[in-house]
């Protein structure tokens, strides 16, 4: 009883001083009408938003303009949590701020104009970010404690953008400098140098520390003006007179850090600023390169013009010792028998070139010279055979070059030096080019002499050919004239046909007249006889021979004949026209008609059928020969296309060898083998044993199902496995029976790895979602244990049923996630085992309210999402928990029933219902006030579904709703708390 009253007592206290407090804001609340009227109307004019939120984060106000700003209504808005509508490290910036500013209040209270501003990122409705400039203060009551935070909230995001947008270009423009390949340099209008690129300092050899002053500098450098003292002065004169904007491009040569001499191209830029901005390139190298490729030029001209081998040999050797500054310098050619031998040289004296007069083909082996590889020699590596050149000549230096015409070493050409002990990559380059030059010319005189024996001997075969060629046509003339029946050539002309011959008969025929005729075009001669000028040009056009028999009046001699005519195409251009002469035949046919007239008939009836079949015979020729030629035509864009592809291509015969190949252009390194060492050959022999296992596995399915097969399969190419995948088609002959296949191949390399990363990275994804979902499910437990812990020190069972209650919700929401991380789906919960683990918690932390209740679970194998499970299993706690608390209340049995069904996997209806006492008499079932069955509302409206509660021999709650992602929303589940 003692205990009771201690707990009365301070809520006494506490009601008689909120009774204090709500008089004195009364009182303060009837001065304050006509100030909160000009502060809404100055809020609800503004763009900004002003706000008010009590210091438990729930809004209190907020202007109309958040509608512009964020998307929501004030309605909307002010059912929110300020926080939930802020991204994760905005959210973490206002708590941390808060707290700073309550620390700061703690024993030192703030003026009341004291305020904070901070940039934070808030969620739009549509799920876009705004950046927002938030200002805020303390809400005070008269004793000047806070009480709020009013706050004004300003839409940054242009200014983000714009900051955003020239922190990158100034990144950009960073890294340009410093990645740029040409040296930059900045300095100011005095001439102090305030910025040197790497590759400026690299080239210079100076750091700007290391620079006293402008004089020095350019004293040391005469940069960029030139070691010459007059170009140095001129260069300061455009200093001078230089003015912004003005630039001068150039090249130079400079003195480093170092003491070297470089040669630069530059280009000079004057600023609004007056700084100075010089960039530059090391040329050194090229301005060399184009020296000597101008004399190479120089030498590739004059070996142009000259047929003399050793006066070629001779301006090689020059070029050599003029041009690359070496001091001797020499020529070896190729003998059958006695390996190389000098030919020509210079810059040694005779008797150490008669020492040196030949190398022998096994010398020239070990310094592998005849693999076409230059051989570069210092004083201390030079072989015996040399070794006269530094002792007795004393040369630094040596460079033997092979030279080398279609792929086989014809000489090697040789230069040595006093000066310098070390043969420069610009000198072996210009040496190897000067090789090739004399290799070039080399064959070229060899082949102008070969040509030249070459000439006369074909000028004597073409003399006796052309003899025999007459003789040829001169027969050809008298067999075309003595044709015993008339015969015409005409030849293409436009889109016509002229006669332009005619035989011995054709004169006979016409008395001489066809003579007249030459050179006449078709349309002319047979205007009044189209069927001739037909006939001619069908020939002609169709490329194809035809007999036709016609009765044709002879223009000459005005004499009407029967006539048959054969029609011939000879390519390119001529049609052969034979007549012979059926006067007799057709007038011996008409006497044969007269007395013989039903066996003429017939014979006309045979004779059209032959003749039906022979003009079916010929048109079918002619089409079996445009197939053809259509089907090359054919054959050869197929080779066209497939070599230009990106995949390789093979054709097997039934043997399994290899017939044909097809490979992209340039692209030889895809080839396991080079095709002279596989084509014609079995792939058993020439592929590697696992990979011929796998295709004559293929080939034996491809030939007996006819069905295309596949196979991936991986080779070690140049010490480089590569995987490729193979499509295998059956080929057939003319008699339909099998004959080969045709193999595409890919190159699938790329493609394997980037597979290989794909699934390592869903991989690490899918274990970093478990950990999330576990660490969760972690909080969540250790929440629902501080609710148990808290639990056992109350003694009121109306506080006991609410932990109770929120260890029941935190529960649902920790095994939602639970059953996530320990599914194989990572986007699914399993329902009833869901449903089944909530209903054995609740049925235990209530264990002492239903001994005797049953209960009967109807669900379906369900798997839903996160976002729909979860609000599921608050609400199955809620009913659950209500009806073990009043429906079973007295300790009575019964049965609890439980039930959820899908008819199409996207609408769901979820049942529990009891027979327990039910709802009492006389209450609004639309209208209940507990909060647990709000809270069941709530979050049915969250899936959109209705609830309905009925009270019949007991309670039934019913619920239908749709599956979220059915819907495509996604939010969180508590939002709409």
């Amino acid at each position: 009883m003692k205990r009771q009253d201690k707990t009365v007592d301070p809520f006494k206290d506490e009601i008689e001083r909120l009774r204090l407090r709500v008089a004195e804001l009364e009182k303060t609340n009837e001065e304050l009408p006509e100030s909160e009227s000009r502060f809404r109307r100055l809020a609800e004019t503004g763009r900004d938003v002003l706000w008010t939120i009590s210091l438990d984060f729930k809004y209190t106000y907020v202007s109309p303009s958040v509608t512009e700003l964020l998307g929501y209504t004030v309605e909307e808005i002010m059912a929110l949590n300020p926080l939930e509508i802020l991204t994760p490290d905005s959210r973490a910036l206002v708590i941390r701020a808060l707290q700073e500013e309550l620390a700061k209040e703690h024993g030192n209270p703030r003026s009341t104009f004291a305020s904070r501003f901070e940039e934070i990122d808030q969620y739009h409705k549509d799920g876009s970010i705004r950046h927002l400039g938030v200002a805020t203060t303390f809400l005070r009551d008269q004793d000047g404690r806070p009480v709020g935070i009013v706050g004004i909230s300003h839409d940054i995001s242009d200014r983000k953008a714009a900051e955003r947008a020239l922190q990158a270009e100034k990144d950009k423009l960073e890294a340009l400098l410093n990645h740029s390949p040409f040296g930059i340099l900045v300095a100011d209008r005095e001439g102090q140098i305030r910025f040197l690129n790497p590759q400026a300092k690299e080239l210079l050899g100076y750091d700007p520390p290391d620079i006293p002053n402008r004089e020095e500098f350019l004293r040391k450098t005469a940069f960029p003006s030139g070691l010459d003292p007059q170009a140095s002065l001129e260069w300061k004169e455009y200093l001078n007179r230089a003015r912004p904007g003005d630039t001068r491009s150039g090249r130079s040569d400079i003195r480093c850090k170092d003491g070297s001499v470089k040669t630069i191209s530059y280009k000079h830029v004057m600023l609004e600023s007056g700084d100075r901005i010089l960039a530059f390139e090391d040329i050194t190298e090229r301005s060399r390169t184009e020296e000597m490729v101008l004399a190479q030029r120089d030498l590739s001209i004059a070996l142009s013009a000259t047929s003399d081998l050793h006066e070629a040999m001779r301006l090689c050797i020059d070029m050599s010792l003029k041009g690359a500054g070496m001091d001797a310098a020499g020529i070896y050619l190729s003998h059958v028998d006695s390996g190389l031998r000098l030919e020509a040289y210079k810059g040694i004296s005779d008797a150490i070139a008669g020492r040196m007069s030949h190398l022998q083909y096994n010398w020239l082996e070990e310094h592998s010279i005849r693999q076409q590889l230059p051989l570069y020699l210092e004083v201390g590596e030079m072989p015996p055979e040399f070794s006269c050149l530094a002792t007795d000549e004393g040369l630094l230096s040596a460079a033997i070059i092979p030279i080398c015409h279609e792929g086989r070493v014809i000489g090697c050409f040789t230069a040595a030096s006093r000066k310098s002990s070390v043969i420069d990559r610009s000198l072996r380059n210009h040496f190897e080019a000067l090789a090739a030059q004399i290799g070039s010319a080399i064959a070229r005189i060899r082949a102008e002499y070969a040509l030249k024996k070459a000439h006369g001997e074909l000028e004597r075969r073409v003399s006796e050919r052309t003899v025999e060629l007459w003789k040829s046509w001169e027969q050809l003339i008298a067999q075309y004239k003595g044709i015993p029946v008339p015969t015409y050539t005409w030849q293409a002309s436009g889109d016509d046909l002229l006669l332009v011959n005619f035989n011995d008969a054709a004169e006979m025929i016409t008395q001489g007249r066809i003579v007249d005729f030459v050179g006449v075009t078709a349309r002319d001669l047979y205007k009044h006889e189209p069927e001739i000028m037909h006939d001619l040009h069908r020939c002609f056009n169709e490329k194809t021979n035809f007999d036709r028999d016609m009765v044709y009046t002879y223009k000459g001699t005005g004499e009407t004949k029967y006539l048959s005519v054969k029609y011939a195409y000879v390519p390119p251009d001529l049609v052969i026209v034979h007549t012979v002469d059926i006067t007799d035949r057709k007038r011996a046919e008409e006497v044969l008609q007269e007395t013989h007239e039903k066996l003429e008939a017939q014979v006309r009836e045979r004779t059209a059928e032959l003749v039906a079949a022979n003009e079916e015979l010929r048109r079918e020729i002619a089409e079996r020969k445009r197939a053809q030629d259509a089907s090359r035509r054919i054959e050869e864009r197929l080779r066209s296309t497939l070599s230009s592809i990106h995949d390789l291509v093979f054709v097997l015969d039934r043997e399994g060898r290899f017939v044909d190949h097809y490979q992209p252009q340039g692209q030889t390194d895809l080839l396991y083998l080079p095709p002279e060492k596989f084509m014609d050959k079995s792939f058993r022999d020439v592929l590697p044993v696992s990979l011929a296992s796998m295709l004559e596995d293929a080939l034996r399915a491809v030939a007996t199902t006819g069905r295309v097969q596949e196979m991936d399969y991986s080779l070690n190419l140049r010490g480089e496995e590569r995987w490729f995948s193979a499509k295998m088609s059956e080929l057939r002959d003319d008699s339909g029976h099998f004959a080969g296949v045709t193999a595409v191949v890919r190159d699938i390399t790329e493609r394997k790895q980037a597979l290989e990363q794909l699934r390592a990275s869903l991989e690490e994804k899918e274990v970093l979602l478990r950990e999330i979902h576990h660490r969760v499910k972690n909080n969540l437990q250790v929440i629902q244990s501080l609710l148990h812990l808290q639990a056992k020190h109350m003694h009121e069972r109306p506080h006991l049923d609410v932990f109770k209650d929120m260890e029941g919700r935190v529960y649902s929401m920790a095994m939602a996630h639970e059953r996530l991380y320990r599914s194989d789906n990572l986007a699914v919960i399993n329902i009833a085992q869901y449903f089944a683990d909530l209903v054995e918690h609740l049925m235990i932390s209530n264990a002492g309210l239903h001994p005797r209740v049953k209960v009967v679970k109807e669900i379906d194998g369900i798997s839903l999402d996160l976002d729909t499970a979860t609000p599921l299993g608050f609400i199955l706690t809620e009913l659950v928990a209500n009806c073990l608390k009043h429906a079973f209340a007295d300790g009575r049995g019964g049965e609890l029933r439980i039930m959820l069904h899908s008819e199409d996997g996207t609408r769901f209806e979820m049942q529990v219902s009891d027979d327990g006492v039910g709802m009492p008499d006389g209450v609004d079932m639309e209208n209940l006030k507990s909060l647990g069955l709000n809270l069941v509302r709530i979050f049915a409206h969250q899936l959109g579904g209705q609830v309905s509660i009925t009270s019949e021999k007991g309670t039934r709650v019913s619920i239908a709703f749709d599956n979220l992602t059915c819907r495509g929303t996604s939010r969180s589940p508590l939002r709409s708390l």
